[in-house]
């Protein structure tokens, strides 16, 4: 984990990996596992379930729990692949649980409403009306709002690479 670590830029995702090593740290502490000697040998269908029980103690929701089972199986697919690893693949048994999330749209009707609404506070207006220029952007990402610079205006449209997958975006202003 810390040579993938050091492969890493972004901040946030330096983070989320961090905290995977961590909960790894803790897990291996609790269950007297000797963090040290830890392969991927031992990271068994049975590991995977018994670290997921421990997880779920501080994080109840599965997605929140997946986050690190997805970090370990990178690990394993880069050792597989990159490194030809000959190792036990428990990702072939041991299936990561999510939840759909449920998305929250605001309708035409509530988004003129909240537009409209009279805020007599002017610092509640600012925030309200980052919220709707983010709406209007077709829902930027306010990492890539606050990043977004003038040069980046073309042709009345604003053009930019998402902060965090890299993609480029094309919105009409």
């Amino acid at each position: 984990f810390n040579e993938k670590l050091s492969r890493f830029t972004n901040a946030g995702t330096i983070s989320i990996w961090k905290n995977t090593l961590n909960r790894i740290t803790a897990f291996c502490n609790a269950r007297g596992y000797n963090l040290d000697t830890l392969r991927f040998q031992d990271m068994t269908v049975e590991w995977m379930t018994e670290f997921d029980s421990f997880l779920a103690l501080t994080a109840p929701k599965p997605n929140a729990r997946a986050i690190n089972h997805r970090n370990i199986k990178a690990e394993f697919n880069y050792a597989k692949k990159i490194r030809k690893a000959n190792i036990p693949y428990p990702y072939t048994e041991y299936k990561i649980k999510h939840q759909e999330t449920t998305h929250i749209d605001l309708s035409i009707e509530q988004t003129r409403r909240l537009a409209t609404f009279d805020l007599m506070d002017d610092h509640i207006c600012k925030y309200r009306d980052i919220f709707l220029l983010m709406i209007y952007l077709r829902g930027i990402n306010a990492a890539d709002l606050f990043d977004a610079k003038k040069s980046q205006i073309i042709n009345g449209r604003l053009e930019y690479y998402r902060k965090k997958t890299g993609a480029f975006c094309s919105v009409k202003i």
